[in-house]
């Protein structure tokens, strides 16, 4: 009986993480990562593999205004000691999202989005590394990741935004001169 009372909400209690302040996608690719930030309006663009691209490396759907303002970027950029959530994917083969200095990883699986959480306690630089062979190039899939002070993010975060939004807006045709 205790069991039967214990198991769901342990899951609820490990599932997320409430009220996180930041919230990130981490996608693994051979041999890279890339960063998800969602805009200015909190909410992740939809993203559709056959969308991948050299200019869309996750595949945000263009036709998806939640994805207008996302921020895509190399770098993960994170507010000191504010509560943290990434959900980590891969496009194409396991990888394992590993930041050494916090003693934390999380394997990143083709097709599932694993949410691993913390706070940092002080400013760092630092990388991101793969901690599972993933092939060849595997030792040189290095990230970096920057615990900066919340204004500093907070500055950063809106110039991000607002330039991701500018370059994915739709671009209105001038109106066409009445012709008489």
């Amino acid at each position: 009986l205790l069991l039967g009372f214990a198991f769901p909400l342990w899951a609820n209690r490990v599932d997320q993480f409430p009220n996180a302040d930041v919230r990130v996608n981490a996608w693994a690719e051979q041999f890279a990562w890339n960063f998800q930030y969602p805009g200015a309006d909190g909410k992740f663009g939809a993203t559709d593999r056959f969308l991948i691209s050299s200019q869309n490396p996750i595949g945000i759907d263009p036709e998806d205004p939640n994805g207008l303002d996302d921020v895509i970027t190399g770098t993960l950029v994170l507010p000191n000691r504010k509560q943290i959530e990434i959900n980590v994917t891969s496009k194409d083969v396991i990888h394992n999202y590993c930041i050494v200095p916090m003693r934390i990883q999380q394997d990143a699986i083709p097709g599932r989005e694993i949410p691993m959480w913390f706070t940092p306690v002080k400013a760092l630089e630092t990388y991101v590394v793969c901690g599972q062979l993933c092939g060849e190039g595997h030792g040189n899939m290095v990230g970096s990741m920057e615990v900066v002070p919340k204004d500093q993010y907070d500055s950063w975060f809106k110039t991000q935004t607002e330039s991701a939004l500018k370059a994915n807006s739709p671009k209105v045709a001038p109106a066409e001169a009445p012709r008489g």
